[in-house]
C-alpha cells in the first residue's frame, strides 16, 4: 500500500497565493499556535511559546524554549496539513523535553567533532530525531496519527528523499510496518541497511545523561559507517526528520 503510494507521491509545492489569502492563512496559524501553546504548557509545565515565522531553515524547529512554524511551508491548511502541522509541533515539543542542550558533556563533544567534520552533527540529529520520537510516542500514543502524517509529507516529498530517507525512518518504530518497508525497499544502499538497524535500534533506546558515553559511541560509527558511505549531493542529503534536523544546531 504505502509503496504505491510513495512511489507516486503528489509532491508539494508552492502555490500561488493572493495578499488577501496570505494574511488570512497567518491570521489562522496565529491562531492555531496559541492552542499549541496551550497544550505545550500542560505537556511540559514550561511557558512554551509557538510563532509563526515567514521564512527559515525548515519547516519548523525549536531553540530549546520556543517552537517556530514556517509559514512558506504551509499551502493549503485543510485537514490533511493540519494534522501535519500538528505533528511538527509535537516534534518540535519532544526536542524540547528530551534533546540534550548545548552546555551538555555530549553536546559538547559534538560540536568539537563538528569543527573538523560537519557529518558529526548530521549523525546526532539523525539518531536523536529518532530516540525523541520513541520516548515521546511511547509516553503519549495518541500523538502517533499526527507525527505519521508528518513524516509522509517532508520525509517522502521528492523521489530523492524516498530513496534517501530509511536511515530517518529505521528507529521512527510506531510507524505503520508498510510504511518502513517500503522506506527500506526503495534505499538506494542497501548493503547499508544492516548496519543503520544495528546503530539506530540501539541509540533509540538510549537514556541520558546516563547512557552520554554509548551515544559517543553509537554517533561516531553512524558518521564513519553509513554517512560517509553515502556520497550524495548536497540536495539529496537526508533531512534527518520531518523538522529539516539534520542541518539542526544545538539547542541551548
Amino acid at each position: 500500500m504505502y509503496q504505491d503510494e510513495l512511489t507516486s507521491q503528489s509532491y508539494y509545492g508552492s502555490s500561488v497565493q493572493t495578499d488577501e489569502d496570505a494574511q488570512e492563512l497567518a491570521v489562522r496559524l496565529g491562531s492555531l499556535c496559541r492552542v499549541y501553546e496551550q497544550t505545550d504548557r500542560v505537556l511540559t509545565g514550561d511557558p512554551v511559546q509557538v510563532h509563526v515565522v515567514n521564512g527559515g531553515p525548515a519547516p519548523a524547529w525549536s531553540d530549546g524554549s520556543d517552537i517556530y512554524i514556517n509559514k512558506e511551508e504551509i499551502n493549503q491548511f485543510d485537514l490533511d496539513e493540519l494534522v501535519q502541522i500538528n505533528g511538527l509541533n509535537y516534534h518540535e515539543l519532544a526536542h524540547h523535553l528530551y534533546t540534550p542542550r548545548k552546555g551538555t558533556t555530549l553536546m559538547q563533544w559534538v560540536m568539537e567533532q563538528t569543527a573538523l567534520d560537519p557529518l558529526y552533527m548530521m549523525a546526532v540529529n539523525v539518531l536523536e530525531d529518532q530516540r525523541i520520537e520513541t520516548l515521546f510516542t511511547a509516553r503519549y500514543p495518541a500523538i502517533v496519527p499526527y507525527l505519521t502524517k508528518t513524516v509522509v509529507r517532508w520525509l517522502a516529498d521528492s523521489p530523492d528523499k524516498v530513496s534517501s530517507n530509511y536511515l530517518a525512518i529505521r528507529g521512527r518504530q510506531y510507524l505503520p510496518l508498510d510504511l518502513r518497508i517500503a522506506f527500506r525497499d526503495m534505499f538506494f544502499m542497501p548493503e547499508l541497511i544492516p548496519v543503520i538497524a544495528d546503530i539506530v535500534d540501539e541509540y533509540r533506546t538510549l537514556h541520558f545523561p546516563k547512557q552520554y558515553a554509548d551515544a559517543q559511541r553509537l554517533i561516531q560509527r553512524f558518521k564513519e559507517e553509513v554517512l560517509d558511505k553515502l556520497e550524495l549531493p548536497p540536495e539529496q542529503a537526508p533531512d534527518g526528520g520531518p523538522s529539516g534536523c539534520g542541518k539542526r544546531n544545538p539547542v541551548s
